[in-house]
């Protein structure tokens, strides 16, 4: 009830609400309460609802405390969401993945944007060698993509059955991202890259050999053409591309082309198994 009348409240003034970022904590189970027992909030994200405020103090335990870059979003001091970042370890950090929650009674008052913003202020900094922040949302998820258009972050393409969701339902997923080089100049603290250099692979798994498999994809140097060919007389089909996405040998940070192959894409006498 305190949650609706802090929206409330808010909504009487026409400027947007004043955000700040903290740290999540155990005594914030309460408030966590609001937006991750909400079906509302929650639908598109993995994560299991929250019923008891016992069920909130662990999830909070078991997977914020620990989180390598985990913050609360707060109005007037009080936690209303949640924003994170999770650097893809075997890329050496060079990636990672935004997420983020808001309480629904929040929404349209441009916080969840606000929230986004301070983070690429501050993220590429906090987290040494992170030069590509992406984000990935349903498509059917338009309040989410224009929360990351709003903060500067820039659709790449669509990936054709790259979701899943709680009811088992797969869904294709529109692809943001936010480089460390889209910074204002002001911001930038620090060189864009100080890899030592890594070579990324691509996977190759055959729709038999693996059951559950749906999608497969493959990732090709924007400048690889003859790569992008051969995946294309294979019958993949491209989606887009992908900023900063690959490291080369040589330390040079290259956008990507990335291809799909869904299993539905083979042809009717091939699938051995339903779909």
């Amino acid at each position: 009830m305190e949650q609706v009348d802090l929206a409330v409240q808010q909504r009487q003034d026409d400027a947007p609400p004043a955000v700040t970022l903290r740290p999540l904590g155990l005594a914030d189970a309460d408030d966590f309460m609001a937006w991750a027992s909400d079906e509302r909030v929650m639908r598109f994200l993995k994560r299991p609802l929250c019923a008891t405020r016992e069920q909130a103090v662990a999830q909070i335990g078991d997977t914020v405390l620990g989180h390598p870059w985990f913050r609360a979003i707060c109005v007037a001091g009080r936690p209303v969401g949640q924003v994170s970042v999770w650097p893809y370890a075997d890329e050496g950090g060079h990636r990672a993945n935004l997420g983020y929650a808001l309480a629904h009674g929040l929404w349209g008052r441009g916080i969840a944007a606000a929230a986004i913003i301070q983070v690429v202020a501050r993220v590429f900094d906090e987290l040494p060698g992170l030069e590509r922040l992406e984000a990935v949302t349903d498509v059917e998820n338009v309040r989410s993509q224009r929360v990351l258009e709003k903060a500067g972050f820039r659709r790449e393409g669509v990936l054709r059955s790259y979701i899943v969701r709680r009811s088992g339902e797969v869904m294709d997923a529109a692809i943001y991202s936010f480089l460390a080089s889209d910074r204002p100049a002001h911001e930038r603290e620090r060189p864009l890259f100080n890899h030592s250099g890594a070579n990324f692979v691509s996977w190759e798994i055959v729709f038999g050999g693996l059951p559950g498999l749906e999608r497969l994809e493959a990732v090709t140097d924007v400048e690889n053409v003859r790569s992008q060919r051969v995946l294309e007389k294979a019958g993949f089909r491209r989606e887009g591309v992908l900023r900063s996405y690959i490291v080369r040998r040589s330390g040079e940070v290259m956008d990507a082309a990335i291809y799909s192959f869904l299993a539905s894409d083979r042809p009717a006498h091939e699938r051995e198994r339903p779909l």
